[in-house]
């Protein structure tokens, strides 16, 4: 038994949820339309939210997703005991029902469950250096979208991973360097998007054909100082979504995006804590994140502009009050520091353009804890 590690475990997740809601007005908050503040503005044709008569909307729905799992990791008598075998099985099982009102009453349920199995070969070349192969799959089961036309429910997406990686440590232990080069293959990936015509109608369906993305991450942290750490992560994405049918244009097959997938992210990190002080502990933390351009909508061409963020923080913690009362915690901090403007989503809007929700702007503050 010394030559195995085990674990195993059970999940268990319910939830109830309701919604009601009318779009019955909106608000001329500065008075720019009807010349008065605050005043009503009751709903048009013209309105592309609601209409005239934006009826009630009432819908509930059920989840309930359980699941046991297992893992195993075996070192043969083999090799010096450098070679490691994990192995590992997950079964899920869902239940989704609810139903919805809008004009007519609309109901679903679906019950599916899924087997996912996970291989590991780990090779330790030395204390300093292992390298990896990795097979899994995934899955994430089916549902409906509220906002749907139809009402009719998408299935369940399943995930296929293979990877080869490194993990190794170097210069007496004060650098690390991590890699790994993957490829995922999403058959009936789920697609969320909305009618540029109408945007109170959001679809998601199960793409017809295989999504893959394909990449690779690295990750790299050094001590070159005494209480100086640096980080660097890179991320490199090259995905490919053949033409999907598009339920909302008659089943023909269209251009879809991958979301959240930049072809290039990164970030680098410096992190430095002084020498102790009689009053206390001081640390400085400084990052910077940069992501290539991405879609963030499944339709359109809203493409989000590449941007990078800079974040500052300043600690000062263990702040002896003295006779056993406690210690005092301060920070400093500062996100997006240039002031960079972006946009992290938005929703194409036939005839008006876009609307699109940008980034925090340039933000200070203080946190002030107290340890008792």
């Amino acid at each position: 038994y010394d030559r195995f590690e085990w674990t195993a475990g059970l999940y268990h997740f319910e939830e109830d949820a309701t919604q009601t809601s009318q779009n019955l007005f909106s608000l001329d908050v500065f008075g720019f339309i009807t010349g008065t503040p605050l005043t009503p503005i009751a709903p048009t044709p013209f309105n592309l939210f609601a209409g005239a008569d934006a009826p009630l909307l009432s819908a509930d729905a059920k989840a309930n997703s359980q699941a046991i799992y297992g893992q195993a990791t075996w070192t043969p008598p083999i090799l010096d005991d450098r070679l490691e075998l994990t192995v590992g099985l997950r079964y899920t099982d869902d239940e989704r029902n609810g139903g919805r009102t809008l004009v007519t009453a609309s109901e679903f349920a679906l019950n599916t469950d899924h087997v996912d199995p996970l291989i590991t070969f780990n090779y330790h070349w030395s204390d300093e250096l292992s390298t990896y192969a990795k097979y899994s799959t995934a899955y994430r089961a089916g549902g409906v979208s509220i906002r749907s036309a139809s009402f009719i429910p998408y299935g369940q997406e399943e995930v296929e991973t293979f990877e080869i990686g490194l993990k190794s440590e170097f210069w007496d232990r004060r650098a690390r360097l991590n890699a790994a080069v993957f490829s995922t293959n999403f058959t009936g990936a789920q697609l969320d998007f909305s009618d540029p015509t109408n945007p109170t109608i959001s679809e998601t369906i199960n793409a017809a054909n295989t999504v893959e993305v394909d990449g690779l991450e690295v990750s790299f942290t050094a001590i070159p100082l005494p209480g100086l750490v640096v980080g660097i992560n890179y991320t490199y994405l090259d995905g490919t979504m053949p033409l999907q049918p598009n339920p909302l244009a008659g089943g023909a097959l269209q251009e879809f995006n991958l979301v959240q997938t930049p072809e290039h992210a990164g970030s680098f990190t410096l992190d430095y804590t002084f020498a102790p002080f009689t009053f206390g502990t001081m640390s400085a933390h400084i990052d910077l994140t940069a992501t290539d351009e991405y879609a963030y909508i499944g339709s359109g061409t809203m493409d989000l502009d590449s941007y990078m963020l800079l974040n500052a923080r300043l600690n000062l913690a263990d702040i002896n009050l003295g006779n056993n009362s406690g210690a005092l915690g301060l920070s400093l901090w500062a996100k997006n520091l240039t002031d960079e403007e972006y946009v992290v989503y938005g929703v194409p809007l036939t005839g008006v353009g876009a609307v699109q929700v940008f980034g925090t702007p340039r933000t200070y503050g203080f946190d002030l804890t107290y340890k008792f």
